[in-house]
């Protein structure tokens, strides 16, 4: 916090009051939040996004596509179609 008004102060020519000081650590404390929500957003759409991915890699294969057409149908590279097929 003392690096942020330092450089308000150094920067902008913004004197740091107490009133400031609270705003500013309240704007600090919502862009956090609001950066972890994105996050966990972000984490559970990729998650979602590669379980999908690997349910069209097995079914694909089940059909007897080659890894290396299954690789270029679905966009990855054969290493990743033959990673998750190997279990």
């Amino acid at each position: 916090r003392k690096e942020k008004e330092e450089s308000l102060e150094r920067d902008y020519g913004m004197k740091m009051e107490y009133e400031l000081g609270e705003e500013l650590s309240e704007m600090c404390n919502l862009s956090e939040a609001i950066e972890e929500n994105a996050i966990k957003k972000g984490k559970k759409q990729g998650l979602r996004e590669g379980i999908l991915l690997t349910k069209k890699v097995i079914k694909l294969s089940a059909e007897g596509m080659s890894e290396a057409k299954v690789a270029q149908t679905c966009g990855i590279t054969p290493e990743e179609v033959h990673e998750i097929l190997e279990d």
